[in-house]
């Protein structure tokens, strides 16, 4: 308990230091949106040949193949510009009756620690996938089949 209230002392009066030396928080993180007010709007982007669908707000964004089933293919911080993906998986899993299912991804990825976008085009999906349909009103659709 001792060192926590040190370390929850040592972070306030840094804090207090930083704020003093620059007039106020949102000089030290500029880009910050839990400390400033931004004014991003969030977008939903559809790749010219409908293959992918991307969600961006400024801060995230976050890229997903369709065809031929769902799966996050990019993930990246806006702010720092780092890469949060790294292999394709599902995006869930569901268990019914003791059975697994996987909600979306794609199979073929041999090299886990990075993901080139030119080898995307080689995965496949698992038949046994919970597959994706459609994307429509705001909804997207699945099936089991």
């Amino acid at each position: 308990m001792r060192k926590i209230l040190f370390l929850f002392q040592v972070i306030i009066s840094l804090s207090v230091s930083a704020q003093n030396k620059s007039g106020s928080l949102n000089n030290l993180w500029p880009d910050d949106w839990l400390v400033k007010t931004t004014t991003r709007q969030s977008q939903v982007i559809y790749s010219t040949d409908k293959k992918e669908i991307t969600l961006y707000n400024g801060l995230v964004k976050r890229t997903f193949r369709l065809l031929p089933n769902v799966a996050c293919i990019d993930y990246k911080n806006m702010i720092t510009g780092q890469q949060l993906l790294r292999a394709i998986s599902p995006e869930a899993r569901l268990t019914i009756n003791g059975k697994e299912y996987n909600v979306g991804g794609l199979h073929g990825q041999k090299e886990k620690a990075y993901l080139l976008p030119e080898w995307v085009d080689s995965f496949r999906n698992n038949e046994h996938d919970v597959q994706f349909i459609n994307y429509a009103n705001r909804k997207l659709i699945f099936s089991n089949r």
